[in-house]
């Protein structure tokens, strides 16, 4: 008999270091347990519930230019409906500007 997996917590999903603006310069996410998401930015932090890390997921995606999602609706006589949940238009991806190397 196999055992399930242990899942430990906390577990750092994403530390990014060394950003620009502001004062913090580090972003992490942390899953502090099953239901509870934390977000750092340097010491300041928050934690949200299950429901909102999937309204953050659902906003992430929609920014990074992800397909919108799908409402399928099934008729009694089995004609399939497919409809985009909204049209919202899609905001073009920042670009970055080369990094240059301050000269000495």
């Amino acid at each position: 008999m196999k055992k399930q997996p242990h899942h430990r917590y906390p577990q750092t999903l994403i530390d990014f270091q060394h950003l620009e603006g502001g004062q913090y310069g580090n972003l992490r996410m942390i899953a502090r347990d099953r239901d509870t998401l934390e977000i750092q930015l340097g010491s300041d932090f928050v934690r949200i519930n299950a429901d909102g890390a999937s309204q953050i997921a659902q906003a992430l995606e929609c920014f990074s230019g992800a397909p919108p999602q799908l409402i399928v609706e099934v008729d009694d006589e089995t004609d399939v409906v497919v409809e985009p949940i909204s049209e919202e238009p899609k905001l073009p991806r920042p670009r970055r500007a080369p990094r240059r190397r301050p000269s000495v």
